[in-house]
């Protein structure tokens, strides 16, 4: 059994929580909305649960009755308390986590095993991202779950493990993707337990036969939804070579993310990873570490580099979005517990841990920094084009709107980066328009304009192509249709 823990968890929230904001808060200099968030403005609430169906998250359907999503561009105040509503979630699936590991950790190590989980600096797109909110919730079902299901076991208690499995399954049925956190939790938990108090596989039995069977009634009931609803992402892969290039591009894009990362950061990832594996050998030839403990450390560090990706490696879809990574931060927050752990008999072990990780925070929290002003930009240079395209309209005597629709063209060549962000990753820094559905909502909430039918959207699909490169995103009259079309380039 680990130590007793009797920590006040509401100022481990306080404190973290406060360290989040920090990092963030350029986030919160200015509302924003994104993408998919301008669709929730003309979808009834009915028509959302509708569509979180569609994709085998009925989940995400519940938990959007309950979100207010304000309308642009006058509800400022809503937007931050709305983006507020969702950091706490965030910030207390890391709690959830640190509660997790403390009965093996001190109050330092497991604060800083948190660490990355909570300030890795691009995880915006799930914890920002007013239409991605289902990440930090599913994240922290999965995790209170998880952690309900150890201590019911621990203590015996029938109703802790009844509600820790529901958590998983409700956890499953919202986002399939954060479900991960609460796995990676526990193979933590697991590692930490044999390398302090040996291998018990009964109770790792239980344990996992306790919540495996609600994800796989999860997995069914999604991929039915999915199949009834005519979803185009329920799938399963049958290009296994394809998926492990998926793979290496995710594992490569979390470890060192070229062109994003600053080199502190990259060095701190490969400085801590090896610093673990010395420590595990000198643990090993201190013979610090029985059978189960030499064997516990590599088998969850290898869990750390392909659970946190694991549906997406299992499904068709293969696109390497940086909210699908939300959770490949516990890779190095493993790292962190067994370092701590095992370096308690290496003289100065801790203190080298304790100054890399401050540094890691401190460089993830100057990204999360960046990667918030971004946003805020963003829809700063998207409302700007949108008074451009509106004056062209009004001097030409119209209000129609047209909105090439990229999705159609399928072009490699169009530029993702139309306003030259730096924190560009799978189209994380899209505008508007160039998501010709959500421009749709976004111009009839901005402007006084009204986009035209989908009949003439197929007529002008070829016309950017005669358009010169520069610059990325144009607009233009077209005398014929008396209206202004706005194409990428």
């Amino acid at each position: 059994m680990g130590a007793d823990v009797r920590d006040r968890l509401w100022v481990v929230y306080s404190l973290f929580f406060s360290v989040w904001l920090a990092a963030n808060f350029s986030a919160f200099s200015g509302a924003w909305w994104y993408a998919d968030d301008f669709l929730f403005f003309d979808y009834s609430r009915l028509e959302l649960l509708k569509g979180s169906l569609h994709h085998g998250r009925p989940g995400f359907g519940i938990l959007l009755q309950f979100l207010h999503f304000e309308m642009p561009p006058e509800a400022t105040v809503m937007n931050r308390v709305s983006r507020l509503f969702q950091g706490a979630m965030h910030v207390g699936a890391a709690v959830v986590f640190y509660r997790m590991v403390r009965p093996f950790l001190s109050p330092v190590g497991a604060a800083l095993t948190a660490v990355p989980f909570l300030l890795w600096g691009l995880n915006g797109e799930a914890t920002l991202w007013r239409a991605a909110s289902m990440y930090p919730a599913a994240a922290l079902l999965s995790l209170g779950g998880m952690h309900w299901i150890v201590q019911g076991w621990e203590i015996r208690r029938w109703s802790l493990i009844s509600a820790g499995a529901i958590l998983c399954l409700a956890a499953a049925l919202t986002n399939q993707a954060a479900v991960t956190a609460g796995i990676m939790g526990y193979l933590i938990v697991v590692s930490l337990r044999g390398v302090s108090l040996g291998f018990d596989p009964k109770r790792m039995a239980l344990e996992v036969g306790t919540v495996l069977p609600f994800f796989l009634v999860a997995a069914v009931i999604s991929a039915l939804l999915a199949q009834h609803f005519g979803s185009d992402r329920g799938g399963f892969a049958d290009d296994w070579v394809a998926k492990w290039k998926f793979f290496g591009e995710l594992t490569r894009s979390f470890l060192f993310f070229d062109g994003i990362y600053s080199p502190l950061t990259r060095w701190l990832h490969g400085l801590l990873i090896a610093g673990g594996a010395i420590v595990w050998a000198v643990s090993i030839v201190r013979r610090k570490l029985d059978a189960w403990g030499t064997t516990a450390v590599p088998l969850c560090l290898a869990a750390g580099f392909v659970v946190p990706y694991l549906p997406n490696l299992i499904i068709a879809d293969s696109y390497p979005s940086l909210r699908i990574m939300y959770t490949a931060p516990l890779l190095m927050s493993a790292v962190i517990a067994l370092t701590w752990r095992m370096g308690s008999t290496l003289p100065g072990a801790r203190g080298v841990l304790v100054a890399l990780v401050v540094l890691l925070g401190g460089s993830y929290a100057i990204l999360a920094w960046e990667n918030g002003r971004e946003y805020v930009a963003l829809y700063g240079r998207d409302v700007e084009s949108a008074a451009a395209i509106e004056a062209l309209a009004r001097d030409h005597g119209t209000d129609r709107v047209l909105v090439v629709d990229l999705y159609r063209m399928r072009e490699p060549w169009v530029d993702d980066n139309p306003y030259g962000f730096r924190i560009v990753h799978a189209g994380n820094r899209y505008s508007v328009f160039l998501y010709h559905w959500a421009a749709k909502s976004f111009l009839r909430w901005h402007t006084d304009l009204e986009p035209v039918s989908d009949e003439l959207v197929l007529k002008y699909l070829e016309f950017p192509y005669d358009l010169p490169r520069d610059p990325p995103l144009q607009w233009h009259y077209i005398e014929e249709d008396d209206l202004v079309i706005v194409a990428p380039r």
